[in-house]
């Protein structure tokens, strides 16, 4: 699924890849050469990078001057 080898275990776990799993079909997977996660994880990874963007917008957010 990677094209740099070292990575190849973290590709799983990128955006793309789990919106992947929770459909539970892709490119990748048809032709066999991707391990996706269960559905249910790859939810909880996009439910993460959601969290991530939601607490760093904020953060950002109230740090500026507000007045």
């Amino acid at each position: 699924m990677s094209l740099i080898e070292p990575l190849a275990g973290v590709a799983a776990y990128l955006p793309g890849a789990a919106g992947d799993a929770m459909v539970g079909a892709s490119f990748y997977s048809s032709t066999g050469s991707a391990g996706l996660l269960s559905p249910w994880a790859g939810f909880g990874v996009l439910l993460a990078y959601g969290a991530i963007a939601a607490v760093v917008g904020w953060l950002v957010t109230f740090r500026r001057d507000l007045s």
